[in-house]
């Protein structure tokens, strides 16, 4: 009966007491997650269970065990931490390994962290959800690249501190942008943890949402290790009110993009240049700007197309054109620029007007003259307008155009009849104006002078179209360059400060029966065997009056024969008339005469005619008078073998 009993006890408590504890805890950590930032001091945490009992917690950041809690509320561990112990922006691996009391453990996986000496809010990664930057959370620090895609709102009085590798891009990917918005008094500032070790840049791209990307009464500066503090490209941004200052780079760069609002800014203390700016963004800088103190004061113009119309506003330093501007495109652009701006240009870079598509220039100086030159005094290709440029709309009025031409061809090429008024064309370093197939729409009041080779080159169909009150003297082909050709329409030359230089034959004769007038004090000067001939090749008249001052014909050397002559062909139109002039060292290229007249009657009176080759005058089947025309002409110094009239009776 005894041993029953025992049997029965030991039986139960068989089967009644527990054998060994052989399952290990179970181990999470709460913070930091992988990817946050540590600052100041503050507490690891993790939660850790057991089956029966977690003894102890051991916490280990880089392998090194920093603390051990057993004290648990809830199965909460914890253990301090203090981050200025580590470098700033240091990156660190946690992990927590949990005990129980039998010995059995557990570890938890690696998270990784970045540790910061300072309490604050930290900004990494990538912010796709809207958020709020606030005071209350002062300092902001960013490290590395933080993109932005969606709508970040920076509160008045918020610091945000960038290190040394820090960018902060914009729209990306995805519609976003930055209001930072401060106030007179709270002023946001993006500034650097370290001025002597600068931020990158913040980057404006193109998925910038234009309404939601606003900079007001804020200050950037010490950053731009990446070209600018700020950089658009191909985004949009509004500036107002803010201060830019001690970039490494630029101010501001803008690729493509531009402004939806820039007024009233300070750009100061920048190593390079306050502004980089494509030329279609130009147009988007507002008034109340500040853009001195800084290495260069210049905007600095990139090489690009002008595809819409747009003004250049005068912000009171110079444009820097550092490549080919072009102005053309499908919506027939019209490149405005400012009364008061200088462009300077570096040695190879030009100003285009309608290359292969339409395009205008619009530099109306009259409140300020425009002036277009070289960098430190240095030479410039020049403006072109092609065929495609809109000429109504292409005006240069009080202009200064200098040192242009170092591409060979002259400071201004030009295709179509542009409008020039009032402007000074100087120090080319080849011609000041080259006309192919085309002269102007006006041109007056103008001044082409100190130029390497001659003041303009024109065709003489197109000579016509050259104004008063022009002067193109003092150059070193000291004439205006005249291809030849036939004039035939009604056209009036007038004295331009130079010689007319003729290459070339000139005709005046068409069914439209036009006269070609020459003003007084013309000069024209004709190349070896080149000459002006009236109603050949259809209708036309002569009339050149040199009152009170003489027109010349003479040649390129003071030796008889050294140019042809001019001739009157038996279609010259009644009323020519030869009247005061002075015609000298003619009869060339088998010329009989310096004056040659076929079955016709022009008015030849009050003239000098003198030192020919052969004869001074020749008729041929004209009515004319020999005697009358020696009383009424002073005749003299003809060629050897030679008398003064030749007359062939009709």
């Amino acid at each position: 009966m005894v041993r029953k009993f025992w049997l029965f006890i030991f039986t139960i408590l068989f089967f009644a007491c527990p054998g060994p504890d052989t399952l290990p805890p179970r181990v999470h950590i709460l913070f930091p997650a992988d990817g946050d930032t540590v600052a100041g001091t503050s507490n690891l945490q993790v939660f850790a269970t057991d089956n029966q009992q977690v003894q102890q917690v051991q916490f280990l950041v880089d392998d090194s065990l920093v603390g051990v809690d057993s004290l648990s509320a809830d199965s909460l561990f914890e253990c301090p931490f203090t981050a200025s112990l580590y470098p700033a922006g240091s990156v660190h691996t946690f992990q927590a390994v949990a005990f129980d009391r039998a010995g059995n453990c557990d570890s938890s996986p690696n998270v990784e962290f970045i540790t910061f000496p300072l309490p604050g809010t930290y900004h990494q990664g990538t912010i796709s959800t809207a958020e709020t930057w606030t005071a209350a959370g002062n300092p902001h620090y960013v490290n590395g690249t933080l993109r932005i895609e969606a709508l970040v709102t920076v509160e008045p009085g918020v610091i945000v501190l960038l290190g040394p590798s820090a960018r902060i891009t914009v729209g990306n990917f995805a519609p976003a942008g930055i209001q930072a918005q401060g106030s007179d008094t709270l002023p946001i500032r993006f500034t650097a943890q370290d001025t002597l070790n600068p931020w990158q840049t913040i980057e404006f791209n193109r998925y910038t949402d234009p309404a939601h990307c606003i900079l007001r009464n804020c200050v950037i500066e010490f950053g731009g290790t990446s070209n600018a503090l700020l950089s658009i490209n191909n985004g949009w941004l509004g500036l107002e009110n803010c201060r830019l200052q001690h970039s490494r780079g630029a101010g501001i760069s803008t690729i493509s993009g531009g402004f939806t609002i820039f007024r009233n800014n300070i750009v100061t203390g920048c190593t390079e240049v306050p502004l980089l700016i494509h030329p279609q963004s130009i147009g988007s800088i507002g008034t109340g700007n500040q853009l001195t103190g800084n290495g260069l004061d210049r905007i600095k113009i990139i090489a690009g197309t002008v595809e819409r119309s747009t003004t250049w506003p005068n912000s009171e330093i110079p444009y820097l054109i550092t490549g080919s501007i072009t102005v053309a495109s499908d919506s027939y652009p019209v490149l405005t620029i400012s009364p008061g701006c200088s462009l300077l240009f570096t040695d190879s870079a030009k100003l285009r007007v309608g290359v292969g598509k339409p395009g205008a220039l619009f530099a109306d100086g009259s409140y300020g003259q425009i002036v277009f030159t070289g960098v430190a005094h240095n030479h410039w290709p020049g403006i072109e307008f092609w065929n495609n440029t809109v000429a109504e709309r292409t005006l240069l009025k009080n202009c200064l155009i200098d040192r242009a031409g170092n591409d060979g061809v002259a400071a201004i090429l030009n295709y179509v009849p542009i409008k020039i008024t009032g402007t000074r064309i100087q120090y080319s370093a080849s011609a000041g104006i080259y006309c192919i197939g085309t002269g102007f729409g006006q041109f007056e009041y103008n001044t082409i002078t100190d130029c390497a080779t001659y003041p303009l080159h024109i065709e003489a169909p197109s000579v016509g179209t050259l104004g008063q009150q022009n002067w193109l003297g003092g150059n070193i082909q000291n004439y205006i360059d005249v291809t030849g050709g036939v004039i035939t329409q009604d056209a009036v030359w007038h004295d331009q400060g130079a010689p007319f230089r003729i290459n070339g034959s000139v005709d005046v004769g068409s069914p439209f029966a036009p006269t070609l007038y020459l003003n007084s004090g013309v000069k024209i000067q004709f190349a070896p065997n080149c000459g002006l001939r009236i109603g050949e090749l259809g209708p036309g008249k002569l009339i050149a009056t040199g009152i009170p001052e003489s027109i010349r014909f003479i040649g390129d050397t003071t030796q008889p024969g050294s140019w042809r002559a001019i001739e009157f062909a038996p279609l010259t139109g009644t009323g020519s008339k030869l009247d005061h002039c002075q015609i000298f060292f003619g009869s060339g290229g088998g010329a009989t005469a310096e004056v040659i007249v076929r079955t016709c009657a022009p008015q030849i009176i009050n003239n000098e005619i003198a030192y020919s080759a052969k004869y001074c005058i020749a008729l041929f089947n004209s009515p004319l008078e020999p005697d009358q025309l020696r009383q009424q002409n002073f005749l003299h110094d003809w060629g050897d073998g030679y008398d003064d009239i030749y007359d062939e009776g009709p």
